[in-house]
């Protein structure tokens, strides 16, 4: 892979890593081994074969831009890894499932544009997003590893490649992954692990599933909020009414350095802030998410009777 031509002075593993101490060049991790360990049991007569994935702690960190001197990290997030004996002539496709079965999340090797599964605008029917724009499964014939970064689906969005993005992360547990090649499928459990330092501060698994509800509530209202701002702007492309003019004023920010934050701009803000850390959330939350609930019926109420 990277690792340069170096003297290598130690090897351990350490948790399914393989850890090399290295002459002037730091340590060097290949992370993940399980597929090595299993190898043995790779079945090339099938159109596939999905690997079982290791526990994954739910951690929390940046990874961005950094120095030659600094440590590189991997993306927080699970790897499943898969083999392909050959490349399929159908879709890969790789599912999240909670423990019951329920689909929560879907990856294809088809163009993701294709792949974002949004109901009808116009009729302003419940809508499901179960795909971002990126990333893509790869289906060329050999070994693969994919990262799931543990989010569930975004807020809906008028563009594609956005719609699905910054979903909430799942609550610890238990969860399976299932790998499909045309008429075959494979399935696997994966185990998501909480952050050991929060469960020592005292974050119990009801406090996750607390957070994660309310999350997917303002997600839900941030993809309503857009809906309805996105029927508005199609509406006043064919038809001219001041009222449409007053109700769009009530949905989002008018230009400006400082415009006042409306009803778009505070569902994202409410959003984001229960995204933002793995934390109990107060009353204040749900108490502004009820709120934003009211003034969006309200606005959903105006745009249907002014419509003609």
């Amino acid at each position: 892979l990277n690792l340069p031509i170096t003297p290598v002075t130690d090897i351990v593993v350490h948790q399914k890593d393989l850890v090399l101490s290295t002459m002037g060049r730091s340590f060097w991790i290949l992370d993940d081994l399980s597929p090595l360990h299993q190898s043995g049991s790779v079945e090339v007569t099938q159109p596939g074969f999905l690997f079982a994935p290791r526990p994954a702690l739910r951690l929390r960190y940046a990874v961005g831009p950094r120095e030659l001197s600094e440590a590189e990290y991997p993306s927080p997030g699970t790897y499943f890894d898969y083999y392909l004996p050959s490349a399929p002539s159908t879709d890969v496709v790789l599912e999240i499932l909670d423990r019951s079965g329920k689909r929560l999340r879907r990856f294809s090797s088809a163009d993701p544009a294709d792949s974002t599964q949004v109901a009808a605008l116009k009729a302003m029917r419940r809508f499901e997003v179960e795909t971002p724009g990126l990333p893509r499964l790869s289906k060329t014939a050999g070994h693969h590893r994919f990262r799931w970064d543990f989010s569930m689906a975004g807020p809906w969005d008028p563009s594609p490649a956005r719609a699905g993005r910054g979903g909430p992360w799942v609550a610890p547990g238990i969860y399976q992954v299932r790998l499909i090649v045309g008429d075959w499928s494979a399935t696997r459990p994966v185990r998501v692990l909480p952050d050991p330092r929060l469960t020592k501060e005292g974050l119990t698994p009801l406090d996750y599933r607390a957070q994660l509800t309310t999350a997917l509530a303002a997600r839900d209202l941030v993809s309503a909020v857009k809906v309805l701002v996105a029927n508005l702007a199609e509406r006043r492309k064919t038809e001219t009414n001041p009222r449409w003019t007053e109700l769009a004023a009530t949905l989002t920010a008018g230009p400006g350095r400082y415009p006042t934050p409306r009803l778009a701009e505070q569902a994202e803000y409410l959003y984001r802030m229960t995204l933002s850390a793995d934390q109990r959330l107060g009353r204040d939350v749900t108490e502004r998410l009820a709120e934003l609930r009211e003034q969006l019926a309200k606005a959903e109420a105006a745009f249907k009777d002014t419509a003609p």
